[in-house]
C-alpha cells in the first residue's frame, strides 16, 4: 500500500520516528547499517522504497518495535497486504484451533501479518515439509521459553517468602511448600521442552545443569528422572 508514492514501509518509519520523538538524523545515529540521514528522509518522502534484511532489523531496534511493524500498516487490517504472499490454495495453519482452515482473503493486511510473524503457517493438510518444520520448532521454542518464565518467578517467589522451619507457623508452611512445587514443575517443564528442542534439532546448551544449579541456589531440591513422574507432560501443547 502506498500513499502519494509513499511504501508502507516509509509511511512506518515516519509514524514510529515521530512517535518515539526522534530526528531523522538522530535515527540515522541509532541504526547505523548505511541508513543516514539522507536515506531516511528518501525513504520517508518516497524517493526510495526499499532496505536490506539487515536494515529493516536495525531500525525495528532503534525504533524498539518488531521489524515486522515496519512492513505493514497494523493501524489498517483490513488494507491490501504490500507484498506477495503464498497462497497456498487459500489455506493456513491456525494455531488457535490447531487445524488447516480456508482463509477470508489472503491479500489481506491483517492475514499478512499473521503470516510475516509466524503466527500462521502457510501449508495444505496434512501439514508438512517446511511449515511443518517451522511450526514444531516454534512450538516448542515457546513452550521452553514459558517453562522458563514459570520457572523463575516461582523460585523467585518461594525465596521471597525465605525458608521455614518446623516452629512456623502452619499457613506460611503451606504457602512455601506450594510455592516449591510451582518451582519443581518449572523446573521439569524447561528440561522436558529443552529436550523437545534437542529433539528437533535446535542447538541447546546444558540445560539441566542450569536448572539443577538454580534449583540447588534456592534450596529446593530437585530431581528430574523422579519429580518428572509427578507432573504432565506439557510436550503435545501448542502455545499461540
Amino acid at each position: 500500500m502506498e500513499k502519494d508514492g509513499v511504501s508502507q514501509l516509509g509511511l512506518n518509519i515516519s509514524r514510529y520516528r515521530r512517535a518515539e520523538g526522534l530526528s531523522a538524523a538522530e535515527l540515522s545515529e541509532l541504526a547505523g547499517e548505511g541508513l543516514s540521514r539522507s536515506v531516511i528522509a528518501n525513504l520517508e518522502n518516497g524517493r526510495k522504497d526499499d532496505v536490506t534484511v539487515k536494515q529493516l532489523v536495525a531500525l525495528g531496534n532503534a525504533l524498539r518495535i518488531p521489524p515486522a511493524a515496519l512492513v505493514v500498516d497494523i493501524f489498517n487490517p483490513g488494507a491490501d497486504a504490500p507484498y506477495y504472499m503464498p497462497l497456498a490454495r487459500g489455506k493456513g495453519f491456525n494455531r488457535e484451533t490447531l487445524k488447516i482452515e480456508e482463509l477470508e482473503s489472503m491479500r489481506r493486511n491483517a492475514d499478512f501479518w499473521s503470516w510475516f510473524t509466524g503466527e500462521r503457517i502457510i501449508a495444505d493438510e496434512p501439514l508438512d515439509g517446511a511449515p511443518k518444520a517451522v511450526m514444531e520448532t516454534t512450538n516448542a521454542l515457546r513452550g521452553y521459553s514459558r517453562a522458563w518464565s514459570m520457572l523463575t518467578n516461582a523460585v523467585l517467589k518461594y525465596t521471597q517468602l525465605g525458608l521455614v522451619t518446623s516452629d512456623d507457623d502452619e499457613e506460611i508452611q503451606r504457602v512455601q511448600s506450594s510455592r516449591m512445587m510451582d518451582a519443581i514443575e518449572g523446573a521439569v517443564n524447561v528440561v522436558r521442552w529443552s529436550k523437545e528442542l534437542t529433539a528437533k534439532g535446535v542447538k541447546t546448551t546444558d540445560i539441566e545443569q542450569q536448572v539443577a544449579t538454580l534449583m540447588d541456589k534456592a534450596k529446593i531440591p530437585f530431581n528430574f528422572e523422579t519429580d518428572a513422574q509427578e507432573f504432565p507432560d506439557p510436550s503435545s501443547f501448542r502455545w499461540l
